[in-house]
């Protein structure tokens, strides 16, 4: 499912035929600038960092970058599917992904850093929902369905089927980190036990096999407010994902877009249509029948209205979004002038150019029609 994201190349600020080694190092400069570490309690650095990391994870691989560069965030992963998620465990252990050896003790000490083996919460879900613009106006209930990772019931989501749970590793000593000494120099490496924790599982939940979460289908009712337009995302508390090691869920994000309309435009509050008239009525005057959102309503046109003059029907446009009142209906309207006149109704205009003391040269006639006025 679309969503609706930065490009790739434009988060990491480089040109979409960098080099792998050009992607790594702008990623390395964007990830030592926004790291958590490095800014604590700040939500902006850590959205800015989340994002550089989910850039990074596909221009960083070959065979997604080649999906993404053909068919854009819709290509890979499951941004296709319209669950969007992002797990901020993924990228705790900050020195494994930028390389020990150079950026190690700038960060932690020497005793090495390891992964949150706490609660974790889930990651937020964002879901494309595509809408018409009659529902956007009305306001509506839908129903989403969306598959899901929910903290297991049988553990309750610590991934361990005793009340023991989990244990200090035994090849970190609990500290998510192993150190190898090279010559003068010491290069320590995430744990490859416990995946950098510095905890394992004495017995892993037999439902869930020890990760805690398992990926069920869910289905929720949504209420869309009227006066919504593309690009309004409306959040529901609690509905993503589940959180690891019981930590608390994610929410959900749900992404509108307003369809294209066959009749009426829309800018903002207002709606915009055209109203074809001939050229009698828009020069003496009369009442025309108008479409609107909520029906059919008659409106005046004056006489000697000009071709493109706009009538506004107030609060006959969207409503205000979480607000009162609605914009108004704009109806530009067009004049038709007949292609085709008979002698009769030539010989009037003529008549009445004269009368008008207007000077109308027109074109001379072919043979053709000459022939057909003879048989009239």
């Amino acid at each position: 499912m679309p969503t609706l994201k930065r490009d790739c190349y434009e988060v990491l600020g480089v040109s979409r035929d960098a080099s792998d080694q050009e992607i790594k190092s702008a990623y390395r400069k964007l990830a030592m600038k926004y790291h958590p570490d490095r800014n604590p309690g700040d939500k902006v650095a850590e959205e800015h960092f989340k994002e550089a990391a989910e850039a990074y994870s596909i221009l960083g691989d070959r065979e997604k970058r080649s999906m993404y560069d053909r068919y854009g965030h819709s290509g890979v992963g499951s941004a296709a599917s319209g669950n969007a998620g992002f797990n901020p465990d993924l990228f705790a252990d900050f020195s494994d992904i930028l390389g020990n050896f150079f950026f190690g003790d700038f960060f932690g000490s020497s005793t090495g850093r390891r992964r949150r083996s706490g609660p974790v919460r889930g990651a937020d879900l964002q879901y494309h929902l595509e809408i018409t613009l009659e529902e956007a106006i009305a306001g509506i209930e839908k129903q989403l369905t969306f598959s899901r990772l929910d903290s297991c019931g049988a553990c309750n989501g610590t991934g361990s089927k005793s009340n023991e749970g989990r244990i200090t590793c035994p090849t970190c000593n609990g500290y998510g980190q192993v150190r190898y000494n090279q010559g003068f120099v010491t290069i320590a490496r995430t744990c490859p036990h416990c995946s950098g924790t510095g905890q394992i599982l004495k017995d892993a939940c037999t439902k869930c096999n020890g990760s805690g979460r398992s990926e069920n289908e869910k289905m929720i009712s949504v209420k869309v407010p009227p006066g919504v337009d593309t690009g309004n995302r409306l959040k529901v508390k609690g509905e993503g994902e589940g959180g690891i090691r019981a930590g608390g869920t994610g929410d959900l994000y749900v992404l509108i877009e307003v369809k294209e309309h066959d009749y009426f435009k829309r800018r903002n509050a207002d709606l915009y249509c055209e109203k074809e008239v001939t050229m009698l009525q828009a020069a003496l005057g009369d009442m025309i029948t108008v479409k609107t959102p909520d029906g059919e309503e008659k409106m005046k046109i004056l006489e000697g209205t000009q071709p493109g003059t706009v009538l506004t029907i107030r609060g006959k446009g969207v409503p205000y979004l979480n607000s009162y009142g609605r914009g108004d209906l704009h109806v530009q309207l067009n004049v038709k002038i007949p292609a085709n006149w008979s002698n009769a109704e030539r010989k009037m205009l003529k008549d009445l150019a004269k009368s008008r003391k207007e000077n109308v040269s027109p074109q001379e006639r072919g043979v053709i029609d000459r022939v057909k006025d003879l048989l009239d």
